[in-house]
């Protein structure tokens, strides 16, 4: 298997994997990734036939670079050869090249042995929460907001997302939600819209700021909802008083081992998703 960095005309190939796999990425998401993270995100091409993926965002942190693993995929093909694998020690070594002081990523249980031998381990659990909700309006981020926002966020994951927040934010059917000191994004994805990141200074907060983006659960609902959760987090009873259940369990892991949240904390009530942190 040859890894190359992915283009833009991989993105339909890409597509085809997550389908494969049942993920929720859609072009956009594809395209997201390759654009903020131009070197960074990998494909295994067999035959010239792309068959693998991952992908590594990178974040500025008082620690140094932070990383972020995804998109660690395999055509259905070529799956049990250790192509998985592979793609994972090269989006590792992309990550030494670039000076990264600390990977994270969230592991299925399947993918969690494979990635303590590589040095992870389990920072914390994340589940994927699956509802109904009805979509807001499109709302968009005032240009004199954009530096309180930026630093509500940094303060409550430790890095500095701006580019990503922004490109999320400007996407043509991207929704924003502002209140007090918190903000909330919500996107489309292939299957359903994704909600995240979600960072707020209580519950209420975070309620009110779900509530703009996908209704407060009383209308009839009209498009299907997904939301990234750390375990434990009171977002868990919102979702749930709201109807919403578990889809997935992963576990959110770091290498190497260290003290503090990655990329999560109190006033981190959705994360962006499993490809972002």
């Amino acid at each position: 298997m040859k890894i190359r960095p992915l283009a833009e005309e991989d993105i339909e190939s890409g597509v085809a994997l997550s389908m494969q796999a049942g993920w929720n990425h859609a072009a956009v998401d594809w395209r997201r990734l390759l654009e903020l993270w131009p070197g960074q995100c990998l494909g295994g091409e067999i035959d010239g036939r792309l068959v693998a993926s991952g992908t590594l965002a990178s974040y500025a942190s008082d620690a140094g670079l932070v990383g972020w693993i995804g998109l660690i995929l395999v055509d259905e093909q070529y799956r049990r050869r250790g192509l998985g694998t592979r793609m994972m020690t090269a989006i590792l070594e992309e990550a030494d090249r670039r000076g990264v002081e600390i990977v994270g990523l969230d592991a299925s249980d399947q993918g969690e042995p494979i990635y303590r031998r590589l040095g992870f381990v389990v920072d914390a659990s994340i589940n994927r929460w699956a509802g109904r909700g009805v979509m807001g309006r499109i709302g968009s981020v005032d240009r004199a907001a954009w530096p309180r926002l930026l630093q509500v966020d940094r303060r409550a994951c430790g890095v500095d997302r701006e580019p990503l927040l922004r490109r999320i934010a400007g996407e043509s059917e991207s929704r924003v939600a502002m209140a007090g000191d918190g903000f909330a994004l919500v996107r489309p994805g292939r299957r359903a819209w994704h909600l995240g990141p979600v960072i707020a200074n209580d519950l209420n907060e975070a309620a009110g700021l779900v509530e703009q983006l996908i209704g407060d659960g009383k209308q009839p609902s009209t498009a299907d909802v997904i939301v990234d959760v750390v375990t434990g987090s009171p977002m868990e009873l919102l979702l749930a008083r709201r109807g919403f259940t578990i889809a997935r369990r992963l576990k959110r892991m770091r290498r190497p081992a260290g003290e503090g949240k990655l990329l999560w904390g109190e006033r981190v009530y959705a994360a962006s998703g499993f490809e972002l942190g």
